[in-house]
């Protein structure tokens, strides 16, 4: 009698367990509500069943030996993957670098997830998903499948950069770069303006573009602590010299453009390489903020300029920017000098170079293109205040072949206010 009590207790026990194989910590004792009710009084998944589902799944996609999934549980689950896995938590935005993102239940019952990631995640394609004993137990993201690492750099009160994309890091003068940004709100504020850019070695701003929320993101863009996908869209210059250009991040205030503060971009991921045009562009179509007039010996002509400011005060910065054209295929390696003269045509600052602080000689240049010169002039600490002409010459060898004014500049003395 005895032993068949017993073998009634094992089959008893059997029946119960045989239906949870082989994932038998889902079984919970029925008569307290088993797995559902479970699930609302204590942590359930606490031996990870049901990865090898999720495993399974990602192994069999085409592109399984080369993906990458950022999971909480990447010890787990990374000896089933054909692919490589990135540890997904709070503080380090690596994982916006995975192809696919894997939620498992254990880790939002135990709050290991930030709330606002889970929400990031829900705003992307649910490619797969499954249950155990009727439960769901874990879901696979798509994404988010940035480029590139942003270094988690923060700006107080701002944002945290964790990652972004970029369309191209290798274009021509005149095409559009779009970057994509991947971002925590830390507390931006509807004056400031996010901005992406490419600069020069000197500091001169090429291209400049304004980051707005991608679709689906617009409120969270203006919430605190939400993470938000935006885009920029930067216009390089047709004029635009080849070369290295660095890329930049940032925030500004919208209605005066003070600097709020940068980024700071890993080094290996900033580099922009710029290359000029295939074809020229119709000179037709090109027009300078300024016109200008100076042809030099037939293969130069100078078509314009611009003036970041019209009064600087004394040992100020001012960038002045030339528009040339090649006339023809080039000869010659002119130099430009740049003269600043007060009102009775005295000498006060001189600068000489060639266009582009001598990276891009006019014996590079292609008949029909526009090449866009910026000279970055700091002003004597010691001026006197007053109006000046910006004088251009243009020398082959030592020779002075012509010259021109080009514009006036005002500097202002000690106490004035900027007009």
């Amino acid at each position: 009698m005895g032993g068949l009590a017993v073998a009634f207790v094992v089959l008893t026990q059997l029946a119960m367990a045989l239906p949870h194989h082989p994932y038998y910590y889902t079984y919970y004792n029925p008569l307290l509500g088993g797995i559902r009710g479970a699930v609302e009084a204590v942590p359930v998944g606490v031996g990870y069943e049901g990865s090898d589902k999720a495993a399974a799944y990602l192994n069999s996609l085409p592109e399984a030996a080369s993906l990458r999934l950022a999971t909480a549980i990447s010890s787990k689950i990374g000896p089933l993957l054909r692919g490589e896995t990135i540890a997904m938590d709070n503080q380090s935005g690596h994982w916006f670098l995975a192809d696919y993102t894997f939620i498992y239940i254990s880790q939002l019952q135990r709050g290991k997830h930030d709330e606002e990631i889970i929400a990031y995640l829900r705003r992307k394609p649910l490619v797969h998903s499954f249950q155990l004993s009727g439960l769901d137990y874990g879901w696979i993201y798509r994404g988010p499948g940035a480029q590139l690492y942003g270094g988690d750099s923060r700006l107080e009160g701002r944002a945290t950069l964790h990652a972004f994309d970029l369309s191209a890091t290798h274009l021509s003068a005149g095409q559009a770069l779009t970057a994509t940004v991947y971002f925590r709100n830390e507390g931006q504020r509807s004056g400031d303006r996010f901005y992406v850019r490419l600069v020069d070695p000197d500091g001169y701003v090429w291209a400049d573009g304004t980051v707005h929320p991608k679709p689906g993101f617009e409120e969270a863009f203006d919430r605190r602590k939400a993470i938000v996908e935006g885009e920029a869209v930067l216009s390089l210059p047709i004029g635009m010299p080849p070369g290295e250009y660095v890329l930049k991040m940032g925030y500004a205030e919208a209605a005066t453009g003070l600097s709020i503060g940068e980024f700071v971009l890993p080094p290996q991921n900033d580099d922009i390489h710029v290359a000029t045009p295939a074809v020229v562009s119709p000179l037709a179509s090109f027009h300078p903020p300024h016109r200008a007039e100076l042809v030099v010996d037939g293969e130069v002509q100078l078509l314009g300029y611009d003036l970041s400011e019209e009064e600087v005060p004394a040992g100020g910065i001012v960038w002045l920017t030339l528009y040339w054209t090649a006339l023809a295929d080039i000869k010659h390696d002119y130099v430009i000098g740049v003269q600043l003269l007060n009102a009775a045509g005295k000498e006060a600052a001189y600068w000489l170079g060639r266009p582009a602080t001598g990276r891009y000689p006019t014996t590079e240049w292609r008949a029909g293109q526009v090449v866009q010169d910026a000279w970055r002039l700091t002003l004597p600490s010691q001026i006197i205040p007053g109006e000046y002409r910006l004088f251009v010459n243009v020398y082959a060898d030592v020779t002075r072949l012509t010259g021109a004014a080009v514009t006036k500049v005002r500097v202002r003395g000690d106490g004035e206010q900027d007009s």
